[in-house]
């Protein structure tokens, strides 16, 4: 990844602009409309929805939407999404397939929270964690030996993740934006400079 530039405001905000209008910004507010359509998580048809279109549009990967839309389905998440209880992600994002296999589906399980309540549950992907290293090597704004204990510690708790964005959040005096309008800015300006 090249040399970040500062995240000052008005440069964060040129990237949550062109998000916006981009096909990236469509496909959020898309998903947006389908979530306002099946606020709730208890029938496995609006739920299996939802699945396959942040799976489809956000090209999580998962493989089976029908388990995974199941396993959201018995954990009964509604009351937890309300409360923005960070440790739901960590709860639905291990799924087990046919055969035994589990799989951990943390990417996908963030942004399915974050269409319940955006500006509780952000979005973590590849981009925005290789974004977010490049300014911890650069800022030293928190201490991680390495981007692999980096990565593992987040993935592995999303409370740490939540608690990194607030970090970067207030470090870089951009506290005025939610998490919904950090997480365009990181996903754009972490897939540019990923190119």
């Amino acid at each position: 990844m090249s040399t970040v530039q500062d995240p000052t405001l008005d440069f964060v905000e040129h990237y949550i602009h062109t998000y916006n209008n981009s096909d990236a910004g469509t496909s959020n507010r898309a998903l947006s409309n389908l979530v306002c359509a099946f606020p709730t998580n208890d029938s496995l048809e609006p739920v299996l929805c939802k699945v396959a279109a942040i799976n489809g549009l956000y090209s999580t990967g998962i493989g089976g939407i029908y388990a995974v839309a199941q396993n959201i389905l018995r954990q009964q998440i509604d009351s937890k999404l309300v409360l923005h209880d960070v440790d739901l992600v960590n709860q639905i994002a291990p799924t087990q397939f046919s055969g035994g296999k589990i799989r951990r589906n943390f990417s996908f399980a963030t942004k399915y929270c974050h269409f319940h309540a955006p500006d509780a549950f952000p979005i973590y992907d590849s981009y925005v964690r290789r974004l977010l290293w490049a300014y911890i090597k650069r800022d030293s704004f928190v201490h991680f030996k390495s981007a692999s204990a980096f990565q593992n510690i987040l993935e592995a708790d999303y409370g740490q993740y939540k608690m990194l964005i607030s970090t970067f959040q207030q470090f870089y005096g951009l506290g005025r934006l939610g998490f919904a309008e950090l997480d365009k800015f990181l996903w754009l300006y972490g897939k540019e400079l990923d190119a």
